[in-house]
């Protein structure tokens, strides 16, 4: 019998799959996303005023990008300040998010409310959640968490003095100052560790038992079996998740970077320079997430 020509192979269909998943993120990207990014372009080297008719651009060059970097000293001063917070900020969120993963990931009573209860905070932040009448709910949460979190300080300042502790401890002042930042954001890094702890709970789901049985026959650690079999088999995942809590981080509506964009475009009315601003803060974005892509790129161990 003669075969069809015509018969996709499996390469072929698997290709064909992957382009129909793709092709919904590339409708709306070419029918939403991209025409509003380059108009956004144009207004960033004009000057935009608005009319009875509409708006009027004149052409100014970089002008919009000079005043941002050169002139303006709040949005330079943002800059920075996002950019030296967003490295502990997400090592904080990974640590706890891995190190709660592997708590949830073991066998005890009430593990399924556990796990509820963790990712809570990601639900109730949610755009459908608060439009549908609970950022009341969240603001005052946020506010009894942030009081909360006041009292324990100062109480636990006035008892012990955390800071002679450490330094008595003989640590650094550097380790000191990261720890005490840590403690004071505890509450924020809990609400942005929903998503992570998720991510981190699937993958080490996904590890195969017969490696820790493996690894308990030829008679390995505990410490040993972590960073032999658990660490090295979610790698992938650390650096999905770190890639994750970077753009959540630099994106938070609590971010000073946005808040003054914001402003500019919203309050101010200036949308050429706020354009200016938003595509500056874009570009140091993509070479920040570029930077961990081709670091991480080396130390990451995927099980072909």
């Amino acid at each position: 019998m003669k075969q069809n020509k015509h018969k996709l192979g499996l390469v072929e269909r698997r290709n064909m799959f992957g382009y129909v998943l793709i092709a919904p993120f590339v409708i709306g990207f070419i029918f939403f996303l991209a025409i509003p990014m380059i108009q956004s372009i144009v207004f960033s080297f004009s000057d935009v005023k608005f009319n009875g008719n509409g708006y009027i651009l004149n052409f100014i060059g970089f002008k919009n990008y000079i005043t941002a970097l050169n002139v303006n000293p709040d949005f330079r001063q943002n800059l920075i300040d996002s950019l030296t917070k967003i490295v502990p900020n997400v090592l904080l969120i990974l640590i706890f998010s891995f190190f709660a993963a592997n708590i949830l990931n073991q066998k005890f009573k009430g593990r399924t409310i556990s796990r509820l209860i963790f990712f809570l905070p990601v639900i109730i932040s949610s755009g459908a959640m608060l439009n549908n009448g609970f950022s009341d709910y969240l603001n005052a949460s946020k506010a009894a968490a942030t009081a909360g979190n006041v009292i324990f300080r100062e109480v636990s300042y006035k008892i012990f003095d955390l800071k002679e502790i450490f330094y008595n401890a003989g640590l650094s002042s550097d380790m000191i100052i990261f720890i005490n930042g840590a403690i004071q954001s505890l509450y924020t890094i809990i609400l942005m560790s929903g998503v992570q702890i998720l991510v981190f709970l699937a993958g080490l789901q996904t590890v195969s038992p017969s490696l820790y049985e493996a690894a308990k026959v030829e008679g390995a650690t505990g410490w040993e079996v972590f960073w032999k079999i658990t660490f090295p088999m979610v790698t992938p995942l650390v650096f999905v998740n770190a890639f994750y809590s970077i753009i959540d981080t630099f994106v938070s509506p609590n971010n000073a970077v946005i808040m003054s964009i914001q402003k500019t475009f919203f309050v101010q009315l200036q949308v050429g320079y706020g354009a200016a601003m938003s595509w500056i803060y874009f570009l140091i974005v993509f070479i920040f997430l570029a930077i961990l892509t081709l670091l991480a790129s080396k130390r990451v161990y995927y099980n072909n």
